[in-house]
């Protein structure tokens, strides 16, 4: 009798110890599941302020030149009106995927001119500017390649109407990621400027990204490269992120 109860006795203690360890083995996944749910929570809760900060807001991409005019041309023929208008494709996928609405300035290697216009220029120049200042947009981000007698030149470079504060701030931003994220050799500074007419022309916050020199053979085989034009880009979104959150 004594045996019997000493077994059930053992039983007992075991399968408490089964029960024991089965409940430390499902806190232990409960706790590392929650880590988890944690650390996604803060990228999910990143995302969602990021896309707050987008909601409702436009933003015109102004890919410049086009049709009859080319812009900056490389020494190996790359020429400028293609890149900017690469590169203001995947921009507008960037700032879509941010949450952004995006009004191009043009979609195809086409100016915004009438073929019979005495001056096409002009005529693609104010045509450019009404679009955007029909579009209601908050900012204006015009996408250009630079160049320079001086082939060993390079680096990228933001300008802004040299009366406009925000301007100003939105330029600093953007000119801020590209050293940081693209290009930490870069040491060009923002530049004020009252000549560009598109700066001139509108009410609305205009910056121009010189994203580098197609006179530097290196960086115009960088620029031309699309995994190249993706860090400019992202870089280009990340600093106007910067810009909205000082707003």
């Amino acid at each position: 009798m004594q045996k019997l109860g000493v077994g059930i006795i053992a039983a007992i203690m075991l399968g408490l110890a089964v029960f024991l360890l089965g409940k430390m083995n499902d806190m232990k996944r409960e706790n590392a599941e929650t880590e988890a749910i944690c650390e996604t929570g803060e990228d999910v809760s990143l995302n969602a302020a990021q896309e707050m900060q987008a909601e409702g807001l436009c933003i015109v991409i102004d890919a410049g030149h086009g049709g009859i005019d080319c812009g900056k041309v490389s020494e190996s023929g790359i020429l400028e009106k293609d890149i900017n208008l690469q590169m203001a494709f995947l921009l507008r996928s960037a700032l879509e995927e941010a949450g952004f609405t995006v009004v191009m300035t043009r979609e195809s290697d086409a100016g915004l001119y009438d073929e019979d216009a005495p001056n096409k220029k002009v005529q693609d120049l104010q045509r450019r500017v009404a679009l955007i200042e029909e579009s209601g947009a908050v900012m204006v981000i015009s996408l250009h390649q630079n160049s320079y007698p001086d082939a060993s030149v390079r680096g990228g470079q933001v300008f802004y109407f040299e009366e406009s504060a925000e301007g100003e701030c939105l330029a600093s931003c953007i000119q801020n990621r590209i050293r940081q994220d693209v290009d930490p050799e870069n040491h060009r500074e923002i530049k004020g400027d009252g000549d560009y007419f598109l700066l001139q022309q509108t009410e609305t916050v205009t910056v121009i990204v010189e994203c580098g020199f197609l006179s530097n053979p290196q960086e115009a085989e960088l620029l031309s490269r699309e995994e190249y034009q993706m860090q400019m880009t992202e870089a280009i979104v990340a600093g106007i992120m910067d810009y909205l959150a000082e707003e």
